[in-house]
């Protein structure tokens, strides 16, 4: 035993013995076995390609492989034991995630520009949602692991708090960020502020220009305020107006003014100023306009009716009578004395440049007269009568006067 472990030894170190002529009178030399601290040496063992040496621990000997393969393709039948499947290695050095729109980022409204990066090839969906509500999707076919795509989705709208989901179909992985739509940086203009018209008379309440219109260009979605400012810098009223979120351009606005403060009182006459501010997220811009609130006198034309039958007073005489027809009073003398329709008008005591006349149409007979006279009576009345005498007939539809006057406004 001794013998073979010193041969083996030997060839381990490449010395090769010659075989010993036998010889019968000569002993077979002892060889003596090399001590390691009192034990025997292990035998050695001759080296192979590809395989090697047991450790002390007892481990099996394996098989040196392609580090490569040892990530990618491990054997499968101890991939259970040793690692995890390709996808899976895969998954943990790509992952499925969205770069663009970052999570928390503010974005323009309009179309959203995307990049993302998939786990492993396979088929994804795209997800887009904005104040709870779908508005889109995209399918992306990725034929690689890690494959990046960029495009855009939507569009969103300003204001808006939206957000992009991704996750596999076929395959793996799942990212979501969160992102709210900037509203475009915007000063709402006031344009071209008039009032119309700027000197009004509102302290007489006679239909002339009693009001005055406060006009404005403006967003349609800021919100407004017209303060009236005397003189003085007091505000004597305020009107506001809210803007609607969705109409987002510029449109033509009215503001009537009565002459009136907060309390409903007519304010003094003298110049006032409309302070128009337009507001919208942070933003404003203000018009000022000068308004003047007057009083003063007006020459006017005026022209005033009488009914035919309703407003007239009727006086007969003898065979003649006053009757109320389809169109008019009938004035109707038969051989009478006569039959008279008298109306009257309140005029201004100032009134000049006064006409007057009688609508309607002669009926029977040829004798007797049809009069018609206009008498102004005293400084505030003026008096139209219509006469018929004998054998007449006459159907007064209306009388009228028009006179010119100066009235205060």
């Amino acid at each position: 035993m001794a013998m073979s472990a010193a041969i083996s030894t030997l060839i381990v170190l490449g010395v090769s013995l010659a075989p010993a002529q036998a010889d019968d009178s000569s002993p077979t030399p002892a060889v003596d076995p090399v001590e390691t601290d009192g034990s025997l040496a292990e035998e050695e063992v001759p080296s192979t390609p590809g395989v090697t040496a047991p450790t002390e621990s007892g481990d099996s000997p394996s098989t040196p492989v392609d580090p490569q393969d040892s990530q990618l393709s491990p054997d499968p039948t101890t991939a259970s034991k040793t690692g995890p499947t390709r996808a899976a290695a895969m998954a943990a050095v790509f992952s499925t995630q969205i770069f663009t729109p970052a999570d928390g980022a503010d974005v323009p409204a309009g179309s959203v520009e995307y990049s993302v990066q998939v786990a492993t090839a396979g088929d994804y969906w795209l997800d887009l949602y904005c104040d709870q509500s779908f508005i889109t999707d995209e399918l992306l076919s990725a034929f690689d692991d890690g494959e990046r795509f960029t495009g855009s989705i939507g569009p969103v709208d300003a204001g808006a708090s939206c957000r992009l989901e991704l996750y596999g179909i076929s395959g793996t992985g799942e990212d979501v960020a969160f992102f709210t739509v900037e509203r475009p940086i915007v000063v709402p203009e006031v344009r071209n502020p008039s009032a119309r018209p700027n000197t009004f008379y509102p302290r007489v309440r006679d239909g002339f220009r009693d009001v005055t219109q406060i006009g404005f260009g403006s967003r349609l979605d800021s919100d407004v305020t017209v303060k009236i400012v005397a003189g003085s810098g007091a505000v004597v009223r305020t009107f506001t107006r809210n803007g609607r979120g969705w109409a987002d351009y510029y449109e033509r606005r009215s503001q009537p003014w009565n002459g009136r403060n907060r309390a409903g009182n007519l304010v003094p006459t003298g110049r006032y100023t409309a302070v128009i501010t337009s507001t919208l997220d942070g933003r404003s811009d203000t018009a000022r306009l000068p308004i003047w609130v007057a009083s003063g006198h007006r020459t006017v034309r005026v022209t005033k009716t009488k009914d035919g039958w309703w407003d007239s007073i009727d006086q007969t005489r003898g065979n003649c009578y006053a009757w109320e027809v389809s169109d008019g009073n009938d004035l109707d003398c038969w051989g009478g004395r006569y039959a008279q329709a008298t109306y009257r008008f309140s005029l201004p005591s100032n009134a000049h440049n006064i006409d007057w006349g009688v609508r309607g149409y002669q009926e029977c007979c040829d004798r007797g007269r049809i009069t018609r006279t206009g008498v102004r009576t005293s400084a505030s009345s003026f008096r139209i009568a219509v006469r018929v005498t004998y054998w007449r007939s006459f159907v007064v539809r209306s009388t009228w006067v028009s006179y010119t006057y100066r009235k205060a406004v």
